[in-house]
């Protein structure tokens, strides 16, 4: 399970470049980026990124500013891979191709002012999403099919028992 590390403050790397490379093969170990940030004046601002074909890319942006997306784009292509303003602020998807890819994010709104400053919080994640396994009771435990353990109706339920598992047979 890959997990999410907070790596806040990065924002002072973007100001000083106008690309930020999140993902390189000397730092590949690093899975995940939690990047605040701010547009400044500036119209929009790259996050450059190295993926695997089939490697898993989620990326979610929270913006208090409505007009604020994100685009991920193939750095060898021109059309993206995904659009946000079309599809969510929030996505998860397979990535078909490998190779470099930029995540910009960028205002469908333009400041009112050069010093009017546009805040944003950028989560980005390579690998599985943790998968949820819901336990379910056998049906062996449901006689009469209608999705309710039979306990349930005769109040002989039993906490030590484990309900996911077969009903053991009884001796006649």
């Amino acid at each position: 399970m890959k997990k999410w590390l907070g790596i806040g403050l990065l924002f002072f790397l973007s100001a000083c470049t106008d690309v930020q490379q999140l993902v390189t093969h000397d730092n590949a170990k690093q899975q995940s980026w939690l990047l605040v940030d701010s547009f400044a004046g500036k119209g929009f601002i790259d996050y450059e990124i190295s993926l695997a074909a089939t490697e898993r890319l989620s990326v979610e942006l929270s913006s208090a500013d409505l007009g604020d997306y994100f685009n991920v784009i193939a750095k060898a292509g021109s059309k993206p891979v995904y659009t946000s303003s079309t599809h969510g602020n929030k996505m998860s998807q397979v990535i078909a191709a490998s190779g470099d890819y930029i995540i910009r994010v960028y205002s469908s709104t333009q400041p009112s002012e050069q010093s009017e400053s546009a805040d944003f919080t950028l989560q980005v994640q390579i690998g599985e999403q943790p998968k949820v396994v819901k336990k379910r009771m056998h049906p062996s435990w449901d006689a009469d099919g209608d999705g309710i353990n039979d306990c349930e109706k005769d109040g002989s339920c039993d906490h030590t028992i484990d309900y996911t598992q077969p009903k053991p047979k009884t001796a006649n």
